[in-house]
Formats: structure tokens, sequence, C-alpha cells
């Protein structure tokens, strides 16, 4: 069975904290997730705080880091939404 599923945290220690609670429920229920298949994607304006800290951002999932996406998501004056990847 495939399940996809989206989450959205506030902060890095939310995301994982949550992560860890799918894992849990996970071992309840025999399921188990594909972290190759995932992908956490990190809307961050300030460009600044990824200086130095990228190659630590990780979330696990089933034991395996999940693939990282970094963009800057902005509208414009037209309410068009740019995504720019990182």
């Amino acid at each position: 069975m495939l399940i996809d599923f989206t989450n959205g945290e506030p902060t890095m220690h939310d995301m994982q904290s949550m992560l860890n609670l799918c894992d849990e429920f996970a071992r309840g229920f025999g399921i188990v997730f594909n972290a190759s298949k995932s992908t956490c994607i990190i809307n961050c304006r300030r460009r600044s705080f990824l200086v130095g800290c990228v190659g630590d951002i990780r979330f696990i999932i089933g034991g395996n880091n999940i693939g990282l996406q970094i963009v800057d998501i902005s509208k414009d004056g037209n309410n068009r939404i740019d995504i720019n990847i990182l």
C-alpha cells in the first residue's frame, strides 16, 4: 500500500518531532517509510540563514535521511508565485 502525506512545521525541531511521531505510529501498524522517495522542501527567504548550516540540516524517517530541496518561494506584484531553487 502506498501512502502520500504532506506535513508543514514552523521549525526544523518541530518537523523532526513530527517525523518521529510518524515513525512511532508506523511501527505500531507495520508501515515502512521509503525515505529515498521523500523530499523535504525548505522555503528560505534569508540566504544568510543557510550559510554554514545546509550541511547540518537532516530529517530522518524510518532510520534514513530524507532528501532536501531548498527553495525561495515569493509572490510578485501580480500575485504570481515564483519558486527559485537555491
